[in-house]
């Protein structure tokens, strides 16, 4: 059984967890509060040496950063549905996807959400409008790629079917929704509800602790104030 890592107020994390949940794959989950810092412990420092959640033990096999994690799911235990293709072109559109996130979506993501909610939140700082501004401003340009490049061919980031592309993205996306970013491009609109429905009803159990926190600070849920 997978030993996994995980915050549910991380992005990163309730991705590999809704990979593990939709796939039926075994694991125990362990929760590592990053508001306590406990992620910056010695004790979990061994696990991931680098202070970040997630991270994967499988016997004496540990893992960190999360696209790494998903890859090692779907290709060490059998899936339900054909979320990392054997084909290989497949699977590499899937790659592409993958690489492209972290510098990209993911990037402007955790530092929107960073300056719009963490340090609000959890470190007691004033909202930094500037950088919030600035970071809005990347991920409406990325989120017009994913429209217009990404979800050009086909109903989902990779193609016709919902793969680790779409898992990977849509936590970080309903993770700034939830922090007050408004989507505008419908066909990023369209593509939430339909992954969302893909990943039911494990998709909207991911996401509570992200409404609870969305609602400490006056947010409505998963929609822009």
């Amino acid at each position: 059984m997978l030993d996994i890592y995980v915050d549910y107020i991380s992005a990163p994390s309730r991705a590999v967890l809704l990979l593990l949940k939709t796939q039926k794959v075994e694991y125990k989950e362990n929760i590592v509060q990053l508001a306590k810092g406990e992620h910056k412990s010695d004790r979990y420092k061994k696990i991931n040496p680098f202070g970040l959640v997630p991270a994967l033990v499988d016997d004496s096999f540990a893992l960190t950063e999360s696209s790494a994690i998903l890859r090692y799911i779907a290709t060490s235990k059998p899936m339900t549905t054909n979320v990392y293709p054997s084909n290989q072109q497949s699977r590499a559109r899937v790659d592409e996807y993958l690489s492209w996130h972290q510098s990209n979506i993911r990037k402007h993501t955790g530092s929107y959400f960073k300056y719009k909610i963490v340090d609000k939140l959890m470190l007691k700082l004033p909202i930094d409008e500037n950088k919030v501004t600035e970071h809005a401003g990347e991920l409406n340009k990325r989120i017009n790629e994913l429209a217009n490049i990404w979800l050009k061919t086909g109903p989902y980031m990779a193609g016709g079917e919902l793969t680790l592309a779409d898992i990977q993205c849509i936590t970080e996306l309903i993770q700034v929704r939830a922090a007050g970013f408004e989507i505008k491009e419908n066909v990023v609109l369209e593509w939430i509800e339909r992954v969302r429905e893909s990943l039911a009803p494990h998709f909207d159990d991911m996401h509570r602790d992200i409404e609870k926190l969305c609602a400490t600070l006056r947010c409505s849920g998963l929609k822009h104030e």
